[in-house]
């Protein structure tokens, strides 16, 4: 299944403005001081296997654990729009399992391809525009019963904020055009610039959990952002639960 979904709206906020993107440098840091969540338990043939599906789905991230802290501490820093998460027994049980495999990794395409196109629905709809409410990344778990667990990234941003990051988006889409055709001219000496921007700084956040995008939407609609603290420290990470 091919995953050319066709996301702009969605890069508009997770690619241009993605407030938890780091430096490389931090990046690497933050990687290697990652907490295991049984990765290194693997047996060969499965860690094998792990990098292969890696390479092959180098669009989204690909993580092994069995619980929400994992996915959380595993996809921190990531600038992926997608995170994808096993547990150490079902990547296992796919190393050693070709048709288990192919099957699993069926529904894992399946889920990311409905996750993305779920994304770029609902931030171009007339409801994100009222509410300010955008979609900012989708964590997906792959339980090994078959089903899935969706967590949707939120984030409150106002009309200004909005056309900042469709002004941006375009700005540097035309800067990438204006630097492909100097290239094809030979013109190599000349530096293309882009002009600085004020740092964006993003709006309160939430996470709202759901097993199904029908339900994830339900959730989002009726989201209470006035329940949520303005603060971004106290607000980073907070998961809002709706089972009550």
């Amino acid at each position: 299944m091919s995953f050319n979904v066709n996301n702009t709206g969605y890069n508009a906020y997770r690619t241009q403005y993605d407030y938890g993107k780091k430096t490389d440098t931090t990046r690497k840091a933050a990687e290697t001081d990652k907490p295991d969540f049984g990765e290194s338990t693997l047996s060969v043939k499965a860690q094998d296997f792990l990098k292969n599906i890696r390479e092959k789905y180098g669009d989204f991230d690909i993580f092994v654990g069995d619980s929400e802290e994992a996915l959380d501490a595993q996809s921190a820093g990531s600038d992926k729009d997608i995170s994808v998460m096993f547990s150490a027994d079902e990547i296992e049980k796919m190393a050693e399992d070709e048709d288990y495999a192919n099957e699993r990794l069926s529904q894992m395409e399946t889920a990311v391809a409905d996750a993305r196109k779920f994304v770029e629905d609902y931030n171009n709809s007339d409801e994100s525009k009222e509410s300010g409410t955008v979609i900012t990344g989708i964590k997906i778990t792959m339980n090994p019963d078959g089903t899935t667990s969706l967590f949707a990234e939120l984030e409150k941003v106002t009309e200004e904020q909005r056309k900042r990051i469709e002004e941006s988006r375009e700005k540097k889409a035309e800067e990438a055009k204006k630097e492909n055709a100097e290239k094809a001219d030979d013109n190599k000496d000349k530096e293309v610039k882009p002009e600085k921007e004020e740092p964006y700084k993003p709006g309160p956040r939430t996470r709202i959990e759901a097993d199904t995008f029908d339900e994830l939407l339900e959730k989002i609609k009726a989201f209470d952002w006035s329940t949520v603290d303005k603060s971004d420290e106290q607000f980073k990470g907070q998961h809002i639960d709706f089972s009550v």
